[in-house]
């Protein structure tokens, strides 16, 4: 998993082009879907790790992650919105259930997060990949390997097409989808901010 532009959490510092725009272009939207369920990020295995260890996880302790809070803050007080949309399945794979509470916080600095299940919406994302959207104009596409190590990132597209396409499936995900808590509720999967500690079976 990787924190922020290319991870589920939406911790970490931005790359490229990808950090440019982010920071200084979408000025009415900033959309970004999620399709993959496991993320791989070295840097965050310390506190992935704690996490799967039944221990607390102090998100502002990872690198990027009060940056990213702080420029989400900045780009809602401008009037934009920003939406991370995780299409995943049940039951919540492990990475997903570490990044709820990195989600949480940055709903309280003005993201909207939204969970789809992935049967759910198969048609509507077949053939597509991780992408952000800005302003309904520019596409940017994420490429990731089958373990979930991010690759690259392509130019921006503005082709009136392609944007179209994305703008349609934007538009199908955000009304299939629901609110993170909300779906969390209705599934039962809102789980406590880190699991059991694991306990080694006692020899006798």
């Amino acid at each position: 998993m990787q924190y922020g532009l290319h991870s589920s959490t939406n911790i970490s510092v931005c790359r490229g082009n990808l950090q440019e725009r982010i920071s200084t272009q979408p000025k009415i939207e900033i959309f970004r879907l999620q399709l993959l369920n496991s993320y791989a990020v070295d840097f965050e295995r310390e506190a992935f790790d704690r996490f799967m260890d039944g221990k607390p996880v102090n998100f502002m302790e990872i690198p990027g992650f009060k940056e990213w809070i702080a420029g989400i803050a900045k780009k809602r007080a401008s009037g934009a919105r920003i939406i991370n949309l995780n299409v995943l399945d049940l039951p919540l794979s492990d990475y997903i259930r570490f990044g709820i509470n990195s989600l949480r916080i940055s709903k309280k600095s003005g993201q909207e997060s939204r969970f789809v299940e992935r049967k759910q919406v198969l048609p509507l994302t077949r053939g597509f990949q991780d992408f952000w959207l800005f302003d309904s104009k520019t596409v940017m596409l994420v490429n990731y390997d089958k373990e979930g190590h991010f690759l690259s990132e392509s130019n921006p597209i503005t082709d009136p097409e392609v944007v179209s396409k994305h703008i349609l499936v934007r538009d199908g995900l955000v009304e299939a989808s629901l609110p993170m808590e909300a779906f969390l509720r209705q599934n039962k999967a809102d789980l406590i901010s880190r699991p059991k500690p694991k306990r080694n079976k006692s020899k006798s």
